[in-house]
């Protein structure tokens, strides 16, 4: 018998990934510690407007999200120098197990998650229901409380001039009046 020369196809089986971004969303805020109180104080006209809030940070992740498909993949390719009836049983046996690695495998998909920024800001807590005591130039005493929001607005009268005092929870600010 004549030995004929095949040119083979050849298949073989691979893994390929597919990768695609699947989510951007930013985690839940941190709160940071609050730090000692700070009383701000601002006049206006005859108005004095006082903020009491303890400072603090906030943080919070930006994540983004990607989605990697792995499956089994065929490759198609030549096989020469195989003869005869050896070269067609040696190709029919590769596509076989080609073929039965490809039917066999299922995708797997994975997400894989990753901080791709970090955001702070500045986020206080205002000091709620706080008694303060303002001391104006004149040595007179007003008795003031903050709202829930940590203010408190007091019309001053138009006679005051100099340094203003607030005190509250062992925290103080001072203000000029009337200059």
């Amino acid at each position: 018998m004549r030995a004929i020369p095949l040119l083979l196809l050849v298949a073989c089986a691979h893994t390929a990934v597919h990768r695609s971004h699947y989510d951007r969303y930013e985690a839940p805020t941190v709160v940071g510690h609050a730090e000692e109180l700070v009383i701000e104080a601002s006049v206006a006209g005859s108005r004095l407007r006082v903020m009491a809030q303890h400072p603090r940070l906030c943080t919070r992740e930006v994540h983004e999200t990607d989605e990697a498909v792995r499956s089994k993949e065929g490759d198609a390719g030549t096989g020469d120098g195989f003869t005869g009836r050896d070269g067609a049983v040696i190709g029919a046996v590769l596509g076989v197990l080609t073929a039965a690695q490809v039917i066999a495998d299922s995708p797997t998909i994975t997400r894989e998650d990753r901080v791709v920024d970090s955001v702070s800001e500045s986020c206080p807590l205002p000091e709620a229901r706080l008694p303060l005591v303002i001391e104006l130039p004149s040595g007179a005493r007003v008795q003031a409380t903050t709202d829930v929001a940590g203010f408190v607005e007091v019309v001053l009268p138009p006679e005051e001039r100099g340094m203003l005092v607030v005190r509250g929870a062992g925290a103080l600010a001072q203000v000029t009046v009337g200059e």
